[in-house]
C-alpha cells in the first residue's frame, strides 16, 4: 500500500491517466486487505472526514435531478477520490515519519521529473523551429508537451518547493544528500516560475518565504553568513521580477491592460475572445453564473452536477457567444467552461449545501494545523489551496481533485494519529 502512494505523489503531475490507474490499483489492494470494522471505528471518530463523504454524496443526489445524466455520471466518476480517499487514507492506513517522509521525497521526484521534461522539450523545439522564442520556456507553450495546464502543474510544483523547504527531513538529504536538496531546489523553483502562474507566484513570495524564513531563524543552526545568503536570494529573485522586462512581469500587466467592463456587457457578437484576460473573462463567467442561479432558482439544490455546463452554455449563448457551432474549429473556447472558482462551482451544481460542505473540506484545516507536527508545510498547503480554489474550479479536474484530496487525507490522518508522530 505505501508503495502505491508513494507512486500516486509521484505521478500527481503527470497526466491524470497515470494518478487515475494507481488509485484503482491502490482501491484493489485496499479492499482485498482492508479491516472494515476498524476504518467504520475511525470513521466514527474522525469527524473531519465526513464533509469530504457528504460533499460526493450530495454530487450522487443531485444525478437523480441532472437532465444530463451522462456528464453527471462522468463528473462523478472523475470526482470518485472526494469519497475512497478519505475513507482509505484518512481512516484506512497508518504512518509513521519515514513513511511520509518517503511520499513527500516521491511528489518531488515526479515533479522534478516533470520539470525536467518540460525544460528539454522547450530545448527541442527551439532546435525544430530553428530560432529561440522566449515564450517557448513559458507558462503553457512550457506543458504543451504534456497535454496539461501550467497552472495546476505550478500548483503540484509549489507543494514540492514547500515540502523541500519547511518539511523537518530527517531519513532523506542529510549529509551527502543535502547537495540533491539544493539541486531540486534551484531546479523547481525556476520551472515553478516559468511557468508563470500569477496568484501562485504571489503566494510563492508572501506566504511560502516569509514562513520559510521564519522557520530558518527559530530552528536552523545557520550561521548569520549562510541566512543572509539565503534572504539575499530571494530578494534578488523577487527583485529581478520586480524591476526587469521579463516574461513573468508581463503577465501581471495583463491584467491592467483590458477594460474589464467587457465582462459586463449585454452583447457578445462582436467581441473577439482575445479582447479578454484571465480576470475579464472569471468576472464575466461569475456574473452568468449567478444569474443562472437567480432565473432558475437553484439556491437550495443547484443545477445538479450534470447541468451546469449546459445552463453555462445556454446563458453564453443567449449573450452572442458562439458555443453552440458544430464545427469544433468555429466553436468558442469558451464551450464547457467551468466557474473558475471552487465555491462558485459548488454554489451552481449543488446549492448551499454544497457550498457549506466546501467550506467544511476548505476552512478547518486552518483551525487544527498548529496541533500536528508539520505544521509549517501544512500551513503552506491549505493557504495555497483556498487561493487557487477562488480562481479554479480545481475539483472539476483531474489534476485537482486527485492531488488536493490526497494531500488533505493524510493532513487528517496526521491530525488524527500525531501522538503517534510526535
Amino acid at each position: 500500500m505505501h508503495a502505491l502512494l508513494c507512486m500516486l505523489a509521484f505521478f500527481v503531475s503527470y497526466p491524470y491517466i497515470f494518478a487515475a490507474a494507481t488509485i484503482g490499483l491502490l482501491m484493489v489492494i485496499w479492499l482485498l486487505q482492508a479491516n472494515f470494522a476498524d476504518i467504520f471505528k475511525k470513521l466514527k471518530e474522525r469527524k473531519w472526514l465526513w464533509p469530504w463523504i457528504a460533499y460526493f454524496l450530495l454530487h450522487a443526489i443531485s444525478y437523480t435531478y441532472s437532465a444530463n445524466k451522462s456528464q453527471s455520471a462522468f463528473d462523478l466518476q472523475s470526482k470518485f477520490s472526494l469519497l475512497i480517499l478519505p475513507i482509505i487514507i484518512g481512516a484506512g492506513l497508518s504512518f509513521d515519519k519515514k513513511k511520509l517522509e518517503t511520499i513527500f521525497l516521491s511528489a518531488i521526484l515526479g515533479s522534478a521529473t516533470i520539470a525536467l521534461f518540460c525544460i528539454i522539450q522547450a530545448c527541442i523545439r527551439v532546435n525544430t523551429e530553428g530560432y529561440f522564442y522566449y515564450k517557448f520556456f513559458f507558462y503553457h507553450d512550457l506543458v504543451y508537451r504534456l497535454d496539461a495546464n501550467a497552472v495546476y502543474v505550478a500548483w503540484h510544483t509549489m507543494l514540492s518547493l514547500t515540502a523541500l523547504l519547511l518539511w523537518p527531513w530527517e531519513f532523506y538529504f542529510d549529509k551527502g544528500a543535502k547537495k540533491w536538496r539544493v539541486f531540486f531546489i534551484v531546479l523547481l523553483t525556476a520551472f515553478f516560475l516559468m511557468l508563470s502562474a500569477r496568484m501562485l507566484t504571489v503566494v510563492f513570495f508572501i506566504v511560502l518565504i516569509p514562513i520559510y524564513i521564519v522557520k530558518i531563524f527559530r530552528h536552523a543552526r545557520l550561521t548569520r553568513m549562510q541566512i543572509g545568503a539565503t534572504l539575499a536570494v530571494f530578494v534578488t529573485i523577487a527583485g529581478l521580477l520586480v524591476f526587469t522586462n521579463n516574461p513573468i512581469k508581463k503577465r501581471y500587466a495583463d491584467i491592467f491592460q483590458k477594460d474589464i467592463s467587457k465582462a459586463w456587457l449585454k452583447d457578445y457578437h462582436n467581441v473577439p475572445q482575445k479582447d479578454f484576460n484571465n480576470l475579464t473573462l472569471r468576472l464575466m463567467v461569475w456574473r452568468m453564473g449567478f444569474e443562472n442561479i437567480n432565473e432558475h432558482h437553484l439556491w437550495l439544490t443547484g443545477s445538479g452536477n450534470g447541468d451546469a455546463q449546459d445552463l453555462q452554455n445556454q446563458k453564453m449563448a443567449t449573450y452572442g457567444i458562439d458555443v453552440n457551432n458544430p464545427d469544433p474549429n468555429k466553436r468558442s473556447e469558451y464551450f464547457n467552461l467551468n466557474m473558475h472558482n471552487m465555491w462558485f462551482q459548488s454554489l451552481l451544481m449543488i446549492g448551499l449545501p454544497g457550498m457549506l460542505l466546501f467550506m467544511l473540506i476548505t476552512l478547518p484545516p486552518l483551525l487544527y494545523v498548529r496541533k500536528i507536527p508539520f505544521k509549517y508545510f501544512f500551513i503552506v498547503f491549505h493557504i495555497t489551496a483556498l487561493f487557487f480554489m477562488f480562481q479554479e474550479a480545481a475539483l472539476q479536474t483531474q489534476a485537482g481533485v486527485i492531488y488536493y484530496t490526497f494531500f488533505s487525507a493524510i493532513f487528517w490522518n496526521i491530525y488524527y494519529s500525531r501522538k503517534q508522530l510526535v
